[in-house]
């Protein structure tokens, strides 16, 4: 962008919604872009949980990155069931396209537990 000429600047200016001014110069529209671009809100790790928990709320949500995989898994709770959409269109603004997602919902699968006996899930419940 620092470099970008005027094929580069129009590009970048059409992603903004920018419309240069006629005799304006490319480090005039350079500096316009950048500023533009300085305004985007930064969507980290932090950003998401944030998200989440007023989505979901504090501890109603499951979240795993590997970040050396480029993975996300969340699974959210039972209780915010009817987010399910809600948290697909927020992972879907905020994790980078090169980021894989799964989401589901959080809950005791049958494969997960099929190796305990009832005796042992009850004793684990009291």
């Amino acid at each position: 962008m620092l470099t970008c000429g005027a094929y580069g600047l129009t590009r970048f200016e059409n992603m903004f919604g920018i419309t240069p001014l006629e005799k304006e110069t490319l480090e005039t529209r350079r500096q316009r872009v950048l500023s533009r671009w300085n305004n985007m809100v930064p969507y980290n790790y932090a950003y998401l949980e944030n998200r989440l928990d007023m989505v979901c709320g504090v501890g109603g949500y499951w979240l795993h990155m590997d970040f050396q995989g480029q993975r996300l898994e969340l699974k959210i709770g039972l209780a915010s069931k009817g987010s399910l959409e809600v948290v697909k269109e927020l992972l879907d603004s905020a994790v980078p396209c090169n980021i894989m997602t799964d989401v589901g919902l959080l809950y005791n699968q049958h494969i997960t537990l099929r190796k305990f006996t009832h005796r042992q899930l009850k004793v684990s419940w009291k």
